[in-house]
């Protein structure tokens, strides 16, 4: 009954959701994809490839190649550009870090590059006459009180305001759409034989003539009529909605954007708040944004080429990521005082911006925020320093090959993200008392560097901070830090002790993963161990202090020199592979304030003998101490498994013969996993005792009947 209802659930949602895209669920599986797997481009055209990782996958390089860069080249970063029609292949080879062992995949998007299509727009104003040939492919806008006509085989979009006419000839298609007019102003026609060219005649057209116009040989034809709409308010140059590229048609209003689907909203209703998830890339004018939205989503209008222009309302708090990426046409963008926050490559490769207002208050912005625009290359022209509001967002070296060091002036209070990124050849740095935050990637890949002096004004280090700096061999970190930022010193193999102040509470996940320390002092004030924040470490013994509750996934993993540790009355939880792998630990005593011990936590530690088990444990699998010589000694001659009443696992060596199970009394829980792949066993007899059946613990037993 339960595998129907699941059935009949899964249907029902393929029906109300849609079905899936294969190669998107094929994706999704993968720890590593792009964004496309297929381009087609027009000649001069250029989109920018990203990487999209599956959750706890870290992306170490990346390497972009083309196969035929006559067709299509591809730069570093991923930015593709199609240089001739004809086909190429953009291979990206990827070194990446999943449950924390390295692999390396290549992927591949294939480029197709076409030759631009040429598309002819008229727009006719009161009292004149635009003329189409046959055949062609217009877009028309017609001002109040005019009538459109159309000639055979023509294809026209017509956006024409109430009391206004349209009248079509044979095969032609139009779209209508209606906005509000006054007045009773000459009539527009549009007549066979015309041109679309701007050098087409215009003339004003006689008052006296009738509202429509046929061509002799379709007098009989129907005429179809705009029908006049209920007045709306008078519309401004800021009302919100579509608007022609010189701005004098409102092509679509803010609600009908909507409606169509041609953006698409997210609103969380209870906090009043409205975010702009995505725009069609097809999209084409000038844009004026609704007041009503608060935050622009990553990659919203990434793509989006033929916007000219867009205005963002006063109340917008933060821009996305890639939220205006490759937006071509945009020449300028005044982002409002409200914004706090502008995301990685939000504007990047918009290839003729060239004029940007900035707030006053905006406290996040990174080197990659305008990258390839010419106000991006001018801004940072002459300068070593590249500064905003006391960030530091680059550092300019033009000479790449020579060690250097730096002293950063006095004033700046924000190493920003990236500033220093991939500076390979700097060796030291100086940093001012005035710098309260060392930001994401500030130093990420700065190889060269040994060394660096943190002041006391800082509060706050980032993410992957010094990440892969692997010759720092000593730094400090003072006691007004209060924040150490996940994988903040990951890979400094060469850093073997660091001083934690009683300023950290938690030190975050991967915080120090495959450094070279050999020996930490975590301060009482810490409560909090991150997934694989010590993860492959030379540390020899650890002493946890009584503060710490929560002892991560992988946190201590593949310490293969560790040989003891405590771990505090306090502590409650011990997530999956904490231990796993600490091949020298030989002896463990796990407090009775533990509740939770996650899966493979101990396994694989192969001299471990001595356990000191919990008895209020609640949560426990039979992969838990997997591979080491106690828990060995404990299923020896045993087919029920079990400890402080918990039963771990069922042994039938054979598994070819059905099997019946009884479950003794006292036993309360039923482990994770107990009878996970017992396809044999065809029914089993649970005592009152048992008062917890663990996840997956009869899972495959197909015969259970």
């Amino acid at each position: 009954m339960k595998k129907k209802l699941i059935a009949w659930l899964c249907a029902t949602s393929l029906i109300v959701c849609g079905t899936v895209d294969p190669s998107a669920a094929r994706a999704a599986k993968k720890p590593v994809s792009l964004s496309k797997a297929s381009l087609t481009m027009n000649t001069g055209a250029s989109k920018t490839l990203k990487l999209k990782k599956s959750a706890g996958v870290k992306i170490r390089s990346q390497k972009f190649t083309s196969t035929n860069k006559k067709v299509a080249t591809v730069t570093k970063k991923g930015k593709v550009t199609a240089k001739k029609t004809g086909k190429a292949v953009i291979k990206v080879t990827v070194k990446f870090t999943s449950v924390k062992v390295t692999k390396k995949t290549t992927l591949k998007c294939k480029v197709t590059v076409k030759a631009k299509n040429v598309t002819d727009t008229t727009s006719a104003t009161p009292g004149n006459k635009a003329t189409n040939a046959p055949g062609a492919n217009a877009t028309a806008s017609t001002a109040p009180g005019n009538n459109a006509t159309k000639a055979p085989g023509a294809n026209t979009t017509a956006s024409i305001a109430p009391g206004n006419k349209v009248t079509n000839t044979p095969k032609a298609d139009s779209t209508v759409s209606t906005a509000p007019s006054s007045s009773d102003k000459p009539e527009t026609t549009t007549t066979p034989g015309g041109s679309n060219s701007p050098d087409s005649a215009t003339a004003p057209t006689d008052s006296n003539k009738p509202d429509s116009t046929n061509s002799p040989d379709n007098s009989n034809e129907p005429t179809l009529t705009s029908t006049p709409t209920v007045p709306q308010p008078s519309i401004g140059p800021d009302t919100p909605g579509l608007y022609s590229s010189d701005h004098a048609t409102l092509l679509k209003s803010w609600d009908q954007l909507i409606s169509s689907g041609d953006i698409k909203l997210l609103k969380v209703i209870n906090r009043n708040y409205t975010r702009i998830r995505t725009c069609k890339e097809d999209l084409s004018g000038e844009l004026v944004i609704s007041k009503d939205i608060s935050s622009i989503s990553d990659s919203a209008f990434e793509n989006c080429s033929q916007l000219t222009s867009i205005k963002l309302p006063d109340g917008v708090t933060s821009i996305g990521n890639y939220a205006f990426e490759n937006c071509s046409s945009l020449t300028s963008i005044n982002v409002p005082e409200s914004v706090s926050t502008i995301g990685f490559r939000a504007f990047t490769n918009c290839s003729n911006m060239t004029s940007v207002s900035l707030p006053k208050n905006l406290k996040s912005i990174n080197r990659y925020t305008f990258e390839d625009t010419p106000w991006w290359n001018a801004f940072c022209e002459g300068k070593d320093f590249v500064t905003f509001n006391d960030i530091l967002l680059q550092y300019n070296n033009d000479d790449d090959t020579n060690l250097f060091s730096v002293d950063i002036p006095d004033g700046i209070t924000v190493i920003g993200e990236y500033a220093f990124y991939d500076s390979s050849k700097l060796t030291s740095i100086t940093l001012p008392d005035s710098i309260s935050t060392i930001g994401n990637y500030a130093f990420k890949n700065c190889y060269a560097l040994t060394s660096i002096n943190i002041p006391d004004s800082v509060s706050t280090i980032g993410d992957e901070a010094f990440e892969e700096c692997f010759n720092l061999t000593s730094i400090n970190i003072p006691d007004g830090v209060t924040y150490i930022g996940d994988s903040a010193f990951d890979s400094c193999s060469r850093l073997t002790s660091i001083n934690i102040p009683d300023t950290i509470s938690s030190i975050g996940p991967g915080a120090f993963f495959c450094s070279g320390l050999t020996s930490i002092n975590i301060p009482d004030s810490v409560t909090y161990i991150g997934d694989s924040a010590f993860n492959n470490c030379e540390l020899t013994s650890v002493t946890l202090p009584d503060s710490v509750t929560y002892i991560g996934a992988s946190a201590f993993k593949d310490c293969s020199t560790l040989t003891s540790i405590n771990i505090p009355d306090g502590v409650t939880y011990i997530g999956d592979s904490a231990f796993n792998s600490c091949s020298r630990l030989t002896s463990i005593n796990i407090p009775d304030t533990v509740s939770t011990i996650g899966a493979s936590a101990f396994a694989d530690c192969s001299n471990l003998t001595s356990v000191k088990f919990p008895k209020n444990i609640t949560t426990v699998n039979r992969y838990t101490f997997k591979n080491t010589p106690w828990w060995n000694d404990l299923c020896k001659g045993k087919d029920l498994v079990t400890f402080n009443n918990i039963v771990l696992e069922y042994n039938k060596n054979d598994n070819t013969n059905f099997f019946s199970v009884d479950i003794p009394d006292g036993v309360t829980v039923i482990g994770d996993d107990a009878f996970d792949g017992s396809s044999k066993l065809t029914s089993i007899t649970l005592p009152d005792s048992v008062s917890y059946i663990g996840d997956d613990a009869f899972r495959s037993c197909s015969a259970l009947t």
